[in-house]
Parts: C-alpha cells; structure tokens; sequence
C-alpha cells in the first residue's frame, strides 16, 4: 500500500528548476459549470420523459395525469400532444453523469484542502468551520425560499408541483422527522434510524448529504491520522469496495450512506490528486495500471445482467461514469492554462463559479415550466430542445445569479483563512514592487524545489527557513 500512496510530495524530476506547478486545477469551474447545466436540463426535461405509453394500446393512449389528486388516472391523449423519438430519453438519462462530474471535482477540491491544512498549523477545526459556512448558510436560505415558492406556485396553479409526470414533494408533506433530515441534510439515511422513507426537500438536495457525509470522515481522518491521510482513504476505499461486494451477493439496502456507489466518485477525485501532485513516477505508473484493473472489473460488472440487474443498491455504470471523468481530467490537465485561458468559454466558467447557486434555486421554476410546456402540447423534440430548455436555462442562471450575489457571497468569502489573513496582514506590506514580488516569487519557488528533493531522497533540509524579500 505504501507504494501507491504517499505521505509527503514527491518531485517527479530530482534536477532543481523554478519552473514548480501550480497545484490549482484552473479549469474545474469550467467542468463544475457544465455538470450544472446538464443538471438543470435534465430536471427539466424529466416530465417530458416520463411520459409513458399505455400497454393496453401504445398508438393511442399516453400516460397523462391531469389532476395530482388522481395519480392512477389514464385518460386519452391530448389532440395536441405529440409523441418524442426515443433517442431523447436516452439523452436525457445519460445527463445523470454530471453527478458523477460533481463527486469528482468535489474530491479533488476537498483533498486540495485537506492537503493545505495537513501541511499548515491549521487545526481542523477551521475545516469543519469553512465547510459549514460553505453549504449549510445558503442551503437554509434555498431551502426557506424553496417552501415560500411552493405556497405561491400552488396557489396561483394548484397541484403544478405535486402533478405527474415527475411530482415534487411539497412542504406539508414532510414529517417532522423528515424537516429534521432536510436541516441537518441527513435526509438520505436518517430513515434507517426513524423508519421513515427518505424524502428529500428540495430533491436534489440528497447530493449534498453525500457531500456532508464526505466532508466529515474527511475531517476526521484529518483529526487522527494527519500524516496518513492518503494511506486511510485508500483503506476506506477497499473497505467499501468489499461492502459493495456483498451487497451485490446479499442484497441489503445501503442506498443514502456515503459508502454505496457514490464514495468510489470521491475516491476518483481523491486520486486524481494524488496522482497529479503527490505520486513518484513509479507510484503513478502502478495507480493508473490498477486504475484500469477496476475499470475492466466495473465494466464486466456492469454489463453482467443477472447481478448488476436494476441496479438497486449498486450502479456500476455509475462509477464508470466517475473514473471515465477522472481520466479525462488527467488528461487534460497539460491543457489546464490554454483552456483557462479560452474567452468563449468564460460564460460557462461564470456558470460555474455560481454553480452551487444554480443547483439551489433551479428545480421548482424548471418544473414549473415544464408543466407549462406539457399543458399546451409542446411535447415534440424540437420543442423540448429548442425552446423549453433555453427557457429552463435562463430562468435557472437568472434566479441563480441573483442568489449568489445576494446570498451565497455573503458567506462563501467569509472563510476561517480569509478572516485570519485579513486580521493579521499589514496593508503596507501588501504593496510590493513588481522587482520584490517576482523576488518573493523565486525564493518560494526555490524552497518548493528543495522540499521536493528533499522529501524524494528522505533527506533532512539545511537551512529550509524562507527568507521573504
């Protein structure tokens, strides 16, 4: 195991050069901007592909519940609802990837931090602070907001939430048990302690108890075992995968812990890092040879029928999906600067940035609109593409922009190291010549150079003090 993971940075090259990369992966607010958006035209395409055909005569009849009242009323097709190709559907469900996109990025950027801190005096105390401050501020406002739209969404258009294809859960229909999960986002696994079913308010927020999930076993492996934290997480990840073997063979329900499916896309994230920037060359050879033993297994998992089935309590497509990003992102990181760079991508990039904003507030107005669409007919492909999803688009980065600059900033800035900075930096220092900031900037770039070769040859450093023009 100690072959694959390692505690401290290795230098890749053992010949001194100024020339250290960033560890900054410049363009995943690019990849977080597209997994949103795929996000958004998925929710918002879902009540059109719902739409099934009856068994009873498949030419003629729709699955078409006009009242939520009645949610097993099979009527005639509507004169001006027409029928989508296939192909559509399958589109729209290959989109599901983009959670996969999300854990990923959501890996690589937690391990970032837990890195920082592991290499820093922080204690972490300041990253459980920072992630709360993160998620839970602006989740609570989304979530306030997300209750008051449903009251002014059903009293203007009763039942336009709750209808089928696609009802939401509303407000009233939560326990109290369940407003207790939707809080706390534990919604995902707190039934098994209540009896009570997950239902998650608003929907999509289940991904974010994954994050929560992940966020804490981060934080406390970081409390106990600070220098082994590469080490516990790749023992955490084969722990999980023998959980996961059994339940393929016994079939007991896991579904809302971190350790389905779901911990093997943060594992993806977490070594794509390790890869990147703490592996030896050897070491990474070895990652990416076992990394395409799992992908061959997973494969053949996935395509076997009699155990992968309908995927209950384990999605293997799922995972691939994950790692299939994964390498994409390895690969494109020698692009990392060209593509960061690239001006018609900054709209996207913009999208990104908000991502977490977007993701809030896009469900009830996508759902809102689409039931629209439906009521009048719009059903066809060219409608779905052309017109009900820019209009999902742009009521969701609407709504979205406006929450990030009125909500989410207030908390996503404040920040423990931010604060801390900010307390103890001296404004006249900030202000340096461009000869004493590119001075500043070889020394470090020196000492990261010294480290590295240090650290590659287990070697003690001599005078390792930074000297700081």
């Amino acid at each position: 195991m100690s072959i694959w993971f390692a505690d401290a940075a290795v230098t890749k090259s053992r010949t001194p050069s100024l020339t250290v990369k960033s560890r900054r992966y410049q363009t995943l607010d690019l990849w977080r901007g597209i997994a949103c958006l795929m996000v958004v035209v998925h929710h918002g395409l879902i009540p059109l592909c719902d739409l099934g055909l009856s068994t009873e005569n498949p030419t003629s009849k729709i699955l078409w519940v006009a009242n939520s009242n009645d949610s097993s009323a099979l009527t005639q097709k509507p004169a001006n609802l027409t029928l989508r190709s296939e192909w559509l559907n399958r589109l729209n469900g290959s989109l599901k990837v983009s959670v996969s996109m999300f854990f990923v990025v959501s890996g690589y950027c937690i391990t970032a931090s837990a890195e920082s801190l592991r290499r820093s005096n922080r204690s972490v105390g300041s990253f459980f602070y920072s992630r709360f401050l993160r998620v839970y501020p602006a989740f609570w406002c989304a979530l306030l907001l997300s209750a008051l739209a449903c009251c002014a969404f059903d009293s203007v258009s009763p039942g336009i939430l709750g209808q089928s294809p696609w009802p939401l859960a509303m407000p009233q229909d939560l326990s109290r048990f369940q407003w207790l999960g939707n809080l706390t986002l534990t919604g995902t696994w707190i039934g098994y302690l209540t009896g009570e079913s997950s239902n998650c308010f608003p929907l999509q927020s289940w991904t974010l108890a994954y994050e929560i999930q992940f966020y804490t076993l981060t934080g406390v492996v970081l409390a106990c075992f600070r220098r082994k934290f590469f080490h516990i997480m790749a023992m955490v990840t084969m722990l999980v995968a023998i959980l996961d073997a059994c339940v393929l063979i016994y079939d007991f329900p896991i579904k809302g812990f971190l350790f389905d499916e779901y911990w093997f896309m943060f594992a993806a994230g977490i070594g794509l890092y390790w890869e990147l920037h703490c592996a030896s060359p050897q070491q990474a050879r070895i990652f990416r040879t076992f990394t395409l033993g799992v992908i061959s297994g997973l494969t053949l998992l996935a395509g076997t029928t009699t155990i992968f089935g309908a995927g209950t309590h384990f999605s293997a497509w799922r995972v691939l999906g994950a790692f299939g990003f994964a390498i994409l992102l390895r690969i494109l990181n020698q692009y990392d600067e060209i593509l960061a760079g690239w001006k018609t991508l900054s709209g996207i990039k913009s999208c990104g940035v908000m991502c977490y904003s977007i993701y809030l507030m896009h469900l009830f107005p996508g759902k809102v609109i689409s039931q629209y669409f439906l009521r009048a007919g719009f059903t066809d492909d060219f409608s779905a593409l052309f017109l009900l999803t820019p209009c999902i688009l742009l009521a969701s980065i609407t709504l979205g922009y406006l929450f990030h600059l009125t909500i989410e900033c207030r908390f996503f800035q404040v920040l423990p190291e931010t604060v801390k900075m900010s307390q103890t930096t001296n404004p006249k220092q900030s202000q340096l010549s461009e000869n004493q900031q590119e001075s500043r900037d070889k020394t470090f770039l020196l000492e990261e150079v010294r480290t590295q070769i240090a650290a590659a040859q287990r070697q003690p450093i001599a005078g390792s003090e930074r000297k700081v023009a």
